[in-house]
């Protein structure tokens, strides 16, 4: 079956569904807490020269995104969300948050003035370590360097450092991908091994940098929430106990003492957790904490292993590219991830 194809068949499901309101949230989201995933917000011109495109929207993805969103649900913050849900709410409008992973700066930049035009409050989710350091995280870090070797010509470098060769930038997300198996010093250690193989300084630009603690606490007083991202946002699963956690425990600290609030919820960095780490975030204080596990969430749903929608601009675009409510609706209620 050819894409076009494929293409042209989903969008003739995703219409009909659409129209027969079966996959409208009021329907197909009935009873169940949704949360909406982003990470980057970048224009154009700074989405193309990101290594990893698949975690930008534009502003005017985001705006068309929230837009829809506030049309359809009842959208907040996870922490009044899931308080919400928990308490047994039930809107029409079913219940969604709103979360932003990893605290970057083009959040403040480009996000927040979406969020003020309109008059929706979301949750961001810090890193602190970083967010204390202005060091970019791994992937990022990473990204950037591969991206210098590879204009730079030095393909062996990679070839050798590189568990997955990138044939073509296309293809660093999934050189990133194939690192994550490897500790974190381990990943670090690697994109300090090609940097100093380039000519050029491997600098993450000024405009991927984190957001500063001033900037982070203009979005907590405008009301939005946030929540812990880990402190330096290892992969959770990897630690032992004490590690584990230590990283719990200091990143909500931290927010706490920044902010003078208390933190409640906690998006785990790079969706991974297991009972394990969730047990982990429960003793450390939490009232819930989400995975990126694509989903949403009934009542009897782990409050400490929920389930997201990751929103992908591409992924919600007819076959003739224009944003698509009926291809979201599909995604994100019928399919499960899948369309």
């Amino acid at each position: 079956m050819t894409s076009d194809l494929k293409a042209t068949i989903r969008d003739t499901l995703a219409s009909g569904l659409r129209i027969s309101r079966l996959s409208d949230p009021r329907v197909a989201g009935r009873g169940r807490l949704h949360i909406a995933t982003f990470h980057r917000v970048l224009p154009e011109i700074y989405r193309r020269a990101y290594p990893i495109p698949g975690l930008c929207v534009t502003p005017e993805e985001l705006r068309f995104f929230v837009s829809a969103f506030s049309r359809r649900f009842t959208v907040g913050t996870l922490a009044q969300s899931y308080q919400r849900f928990r308490a047994g709410e039930r809107p029409i409008k079913p219940l969604l948050a709103l979360t932003f992973d990893d605290a970057e700066y083009d959040n403040f930049e480009y996000a927040r003035p979406v969020l003020q035009e309109l008059g929706v409050k979301a949750s961001f989710y810090a890193p602190t370590d970083h967010v204390d350091s202005g060091e970019p995280i791994w992937h990022d870090r990473l990204g950037f360097a591969i991206v210098g070797a590879m204009r730079e010509g030095k393909e062996e470098v990679l070839r050798e450092l590189l568990p997955h060769m990138p044939k073509s930038l296309f293809e660093i997300p999934s050189a990133i991908e194939a690192t994550k198996d490897t500790g974190g010093e381990e990943r670090l250690a690697l994109a300090r091994a090609i940097e100093s193989e380039l000519e050029a300084d491997a600098v993450v630009p000024e405009w991927a940098r984190l957001m500063t603690w001033d900037e982070v606490r203009v979005l907590h007083r405008e009301g939005h929430e946030i929540g812990s991202h880990s402190c330096s946002h290892a992969i959770l699963t990897q630690l032992d106990d004490a590690a584990l956690s230590a990283e719990l425990h200091r990143s909500k600290q931290r927010i706490e003492s920044e902010l003078e609030t208390s933190v409640t919820t906690l998006c785990y960095p790079n969706g991974n957790a297991d009972e394990r780490v969730a047990r982990a975030a429960e003793r450390a204080g939490y009232a819930c904490a989400v995975t990126t596990r694509f989903g949403s969430n009934p009542a009897s749903q782990d409050g400490f292993l929920l389930q997201r929608c990751d929103i992908d601009a591409h992924h919600n675009r007819d076959r003739h590219g224009a944003l698509s409510i009926a291809r979201m609706q599909l995604r994100m209620h019928i399919q499960r991830g899948i369309a």
